[in-house]
This record gives C-alpha cells, structure tokens and sequence, in this order.
C-alpha cells in the first residue's frame, strides 16, 4: 500500500468514526428533544385538564346557585299564593257575615280611619239597605250619604276632595301587599 493509499484509508477511517460521533451526538440530542417535548406536552396536558376541571367547577357552582335561586323563587311563589288565598278566604268569611257581626267590622274600620273631621261615608245599595240604625252613633262627625256607591262591600269615607277607600277589595289589596312584604322578609333574612 503506498503511502497516498494509506492517506486515504486513514481519511476515510477518520470520517467514518467522525460520521459515527456525529451520529450518535444527532442521535443524543433527538432522545434530548424528544424527552423535552414529551415533558411539555405531559405538562400542557396537566394545564389543560386542570383549567377544565375549574371550568367543571364553576358551571357545576353556577348551576347550583341557579337552582337554588330556582327554589326559593318557587318557594316564594308558593308562599305568595297561599297568603293569597288565605286572604280571599278571609273576605269571603267577611261577605257572609250576619249583619251585626258585618256592621261590626265596618265600625271598627270607620274607628281606625276616621280623622275627627266632619266626613261622608258611601255604601253600596245592599249594604245601605241593611245598615243598622245606631250605626254610626260613636260618630257623630260622620255621616251617611243619601246615595249610594258603585261597590260590592265596605265602605268610602270621604272628606272634601280625600276618599278612604274601605271595601274590602281594597283592604285586600293593601294586606296582601304588606304580607307578601313579610313573607318576602322572612324568606331573605
């Protein structure tokens, strides 16, 4: 072998082991690579199913708030609707009243309402024709109108240009708006 020949089988030597280093430093950093990679997927992965198990969380938090809000709305309902009939109940007890036990009631309401000053009190048809005739006697100040009112039941009291509406329909009205003002405090307090 002469020495060009020896030249050239150290050359191609030298480069096959150069070849061989540079494979397995390629080989190094890939491995390298592919684990750095394998970690930040395995960590994005973490990322991910930790932000959709807060995401889980607030829907499941949001969905029970609601359906609690749900129950004490169809809570509040219920109460409401019962106050209301307890209410119609009370008035139909009302209407069927004998007439002095009715009368009675309407006393009491002409008592609480009165001011002092001369007024006029206006009853519809029925209740002018069976109006007992000592009825206003603890009122001298109040007197009965000759005509009678468009109403079912109670009375106005009027004084000038100011009417105190007494029939039960507003009396109704009035309590039912301060018990459903109670329930309504009672259920949020």
């Amino acid at each position: 072998m002469s020495g060009l020949d020896k030249m050239i089988a150290r050359l191609e030597s030298d480069c096959e082991a150069r070849c061989e280093q540079i494979a397995l430093e390629a080989a190094a950093d890939a491995a390298g690579m592919l684990e750095a990679a394998s970690r930040e997927s395995r960590a994005e992965a973490e990322r991910v199913f930790s932000d959709a198990d807060k995401q889980a969380e607030l829907i499941v938090k949001k969905a029970e708030s609601t359906a609690a809000a749900n129950a004490r709305r169809l809570m509040l309902e219920a109460k409401v609707a019962l106050i209301e009939e307890t209410v119609d109940a009370a008035v139909k007890k009302l209407r069927s009243l004998d007439a002095p036990s009715y009368f009675g009631i309407l006393q009491r309401l002409v008592e609480k309402y009165r001011t002092g000053e001369p007024g006029v009190l206006y009853f519809g048809a029925s209740d002018a024709a069976r109006m007992p005739e000592d009825f206003l006697q603890a009122f001298p100040e109040i007197s009965v109108s000759d005509g009678s009112a468009p109403i079912e039941d109670g009375f106005i009291l009027k004084y000038g240009d100011i009417e105190i509406n007494c029939t039960f329909d507003a009396l109704r009205s009035a309590s039912l708006d301060d018990l459903k003002t109670v329930a309504a405090e009672q259920l949020f307090l």
